[in-house]
């Protein structure tokens, strides 16, 4: 199983919209990390049928999401939040320590914009960076593979 990840669009759908048509039919799904809910709602527009499982960021003004959630699949669980209710901006910990709780192996977040992967108590916490506003002058984005309820992370930059 194969998950295209990405986060803080920020309204440049043009660089989301491109993306999912490249992975579309090699993705099993795409995970949204929030401060992006209008460029998914352009998404839905275009392309009602694409699987897409996304949580609200801080600057998703209004929203009905959730700012984390549980994704079962493969497998294998993974937590996926955008991250400011976590403090991710000055150390993952947290983040970890919310992920362990939830029996999940994997932390998926953005809000920081800049892409990151590290392993903090058996617990992987990747962060794809930001498709709309890098902070690390890359436009990122990762691929996540499942097999057998292992999860494989990979950075990717547009």
């Amino acid at each position: 199983m194969t998950v295209l990840v990405v986060s803080d669009t920020h309204k440049n759908f043009g660089e989301f919209y491109d993306l999912v048509l490249q992975y579309k039919s090699k993705v099993d799904f795409i995970i949204h990390l929030g401060d992006g809910e209008n460029d998914i709602d352009d998404l839905f527009m275009l392309e009602p049928n694409v699987p897409v499982r996304y949580v609200s960021g801080n600057c998703d003004w209004g929203s009905l999401k959730p700012s984390s959630d549980v994704v079962s699949v493969g497998g294998a669980k993974i937590f996926i939040c955008h991250g400011h209710n976590f403090g991710v901006k000055y150390s993952l910990d947290r983040l970890a320590l919310e992920a362990k709780r939830l029996g999940a192996q994997t932390a998926l977040f953005g809000h920081t914009h800049r892409q990151q992967y590290t392993v903090i108590n058996g617990v992987q916490c990747l962060n794809p960076g930001s498709l709309g506003e890098p902070r690390d002058g890359k436009r990122g984005y990762a691929l996540i593979e499942i097999v057998n309820g292992q999860v494989n992370c990979c950075l990717k930059q547009v």
